[in-house]
């Protein structure tokens, strides 16, 4: 229980040696680096909120498929959710898998198995801590190669800053000194 929580929290913390137990238990933790904290913490991941809104939209168009006339609206907290936010929370979603994926299959060059490659990053990009394999609770991150660091970095950049920001900020009309918005 406590890594559960240390690791949807992404407070970093460890017990024990969570690469000694079963393959099941590691990729639920997996999945918990994603979730990271509510909407309202610091913690890292995707936050609660972003998955709350996916599943609810997901189930609403499953249910759209059996009545394709049906109008659906998205609620949280007894309000709706617009239209915008909820297209906004799925292009984050669909542009943290693709970084998350493309980052994972750099790091795999280094040489390491798939599930450490994906914890690695999902670490990173959650800020984590503690992944899996070479820098599982009981190690750190020494062991990485310098190419990996440099995928490690841009990882935990890319995580903490919220990659639309990042983004945004790379792309060359941000820089204009005449703005038109």
């Amino acid at each position: 229980m406590f890594q559960t929580v240390s690791i949807a929290s992404t407070t970093g913390f460890a017990s024990s040696d969570f690469n000694l137990w079963p393959d099941f238990s590691r990729y639920v933790l997996l999945l918990l680096m994603f979730v990271g904290g509510c909407s309202g913490s610091t913690a890292g991941g995707m936050k609660v909120s972003r998955f709350v809104i996916l599943l609810k939209v997901t189930w609403a168009e499953l249910r759209r498929t059996i009545h394709p006339r049906m109008v659906y609206s998205i609620k949280m907290g007894g309000r709706n959710v617009p239209p915008v936010v909820v297209g906004n929370v799925t292009r984050f979603f669909y542009l943290y898998m693709i970084v998350f994926s493309a980052l994972t299959l750099l790091i795999s060059l280094t040489g390491l198995s798939m599930l450490d490659s994906m914890g690695i990053i999902a670490a990173c990009m959650s800020s984590v801590g503690p992944a899996f394999g070479i820098v599982g609770p009981t190690a750190t991150y020494a062991d990485v190669s310098t190419f990996g660091r440099l995928v490690v970095i841009a990882a935990m950049i890319l995580g903490r800053l919220e990659i639309f920001t990042l983004l945004i900020i790379m792309r060359p009309d941000f820089w204009r000194v005449k703005r038109n918005w």
